[in-house]
């Protein structure tokens, strides 16, 4: 029953979910938030179940991931700690927007989370962290131009705050999509490189971001006609997906759906139909 050491287990499942070890995390989690209760120490708590959250999202349990955040949220509010309430909003905002497609709801999220950044001190990072997720949401409901105005400043005030290297590569990796809807693969391809350079000097090797940024490169390639270069980038995209997801996660299903692709156009059917049935049973 003593906090420090609940504390402790919670930097543990941090760490674990860093290192992309998502189903260790998740049942330290699920142990933990019973746990935080009993010890009655709020802010610990609330953390366990931000985390469990996280965690539950990675493995794509996103109904689950959707409750905890809520629950993260209001626990969050009624004991006034405005940076766990703002981190739950935030998760919310990119839960609702990217994996559920609620663009509306995800919009609305915004909103509390940017409330919880107006009662704390100045924030450049948390500022672009939020910038960041409204830009993609706005991108995927449909307002590509504002979306990507959105994401530039991010990136702007990321970089302004030094902020942490897995913020910068999301935000260069977003860009990279965007820029991509646009038909701007020039630019596009200039910020998968930066994000690829920083995952190899700040980031763990193989790391799940790496697979994010990689079958978003494969795309622009396979757009340029590069087509031996998108074959390398999906291929191992997807060795980094499987081992960190599962071959069931439904990120899989893009994966192998675009390198199917290239290997039409590469005149390899057999093998693109045996990568398209894959993506279609996930």
């Amino acid at each position: 029953r003593n906090p420090a050491l609940a504390d402790a287990v919670t930097a543990r499942v941090k760490a674990l979910r860093a290192a992309g070890r998502f189903g260790e995390g998740l049942a330290l989690a699920r142990d933990l938030v019973p746990r935080a209760l009993e010890l009655g120490h709020v802010p610990t708590a609330i953390e366990a179940r931000r985390v469990l959250g996280l965690l539950q999202h990675d493995v794509g349990d996103y109904a689950a991931a959707e409750a905890s955040a809520e629950r993260a949220y209001d626990d969050a509010r009624s004991a006034h700690q405005d940076r766990a309430a703002f981190e739950a909003a935030l998760e919310l905002v990119t839960l609702l927007g990217d994996r559920r497609a609620r663009h509306d709801d995800a919009l609305r999220w915004a909103r509390p989370a940017q409330a919880a950044l107006d009662g704390a001190p100045p924030d450049a990072e948390a500022r672009g962290r939020l910038l960041a997720q409204t830009g993609l949401v706005r991108f995927l409901a449909g307002d590509a131009e504002r979306g990507l105005v959105e994401q530039r400043e991010a990136l702007a005030l990321l970089e302004e705050a030094d902020a942490e290297a897995r913020f910068l590569v999301a935000a260069h990796g977003n860009l990279g999509m965007l820029l991509r809807e646009l038909e701007r693969t020039d630019e596009a391809l200039e910020h998968y490189r930066r994000a690829l350079d920083l995952l190899a000097t700040s980031m763990p090797p193989e790391s799940i971001q790496l697979g994010h940024i990689l079958d978003g490169r494969a795309g622009v390639l396979f757009d340029r006609g590069q087509l031996a270069e998108a074959e390398v980038d999906y291929r191992h995209a997807l060795a980094i997906r499987e081992r960190v997801l599962g071959p069931e996660h439904a990120f899989l299903a893009a994966t192998y759906s675009g390198l199917g692709t290239v290997l039409v156009a590469l005149g390899r059917l057999d093998e693109a139909e045996t990568h398209h049935a894959r993506a279609v049973r996930i």
